[in-house]
């Protein structure tokens, strides 16, 4: 049994070949998993908000900061304060290895950080971490 069978995902990249990869490689871990897709902060949070409505939270979101409306720092900064759930594992996702960057995501309230590209094995194993540190906050 896999750490996130029957998760329910969102990814969040502007790029439709990095959403796809990141779908492929979640599937590949566990084809249980559903996955919804977001081009943009915007959509993403129509989204979180009508899952939220549902009563049907996502489980992870995998949000890349580099979008072209602004940061997607913002979106987590966004989600945290409007608390939508302390149970979502929320993940950042970059091509950028700044300390500074990493430790800002950390303040704000990440889950957790990957660094692209990535193996579906290397995504996994952060996700597993995510998910590990946030049942230990509990």
């Amino acid at each position: 049994m896999s750490i996130i069978e029957n998760f329910k995902c969102l990814v969040i990249d502007d790029m439709a070949s990095a959403r796809a990869m990141i779908e492929q490689s979640l599937i590949e871990i566990d084809n249980s998993v559903h996955v919804d897709q977001a081009e943009s902060i915007l959509q993403a949070r129509r989204l979180i908000e009508s899952k939220k409505r549902l009563l049907a939270n996502y489980d992870l979101i995998l949000c890349d900061w580099e979008m072209p409306e602004g940061p997607g720092i913002d979106l987590l900064k966004w989600f945290k304060e409007s608390k939508i759930s302390e149970k979502t594992c929320f993940m950042m996702l970059t091509t950028v290895t700044e300390v500074e960057r990493v430790l800002q995501a950390i303040q704000i309230g990440s889950d957790g950080y990957i660094v692209k590209p990535f193996r579906p094995n290397d995504l996994l194993k952060k996700i597993n971490e995510a998910l590990e540190k946030k049942v230990g906050k509990k």
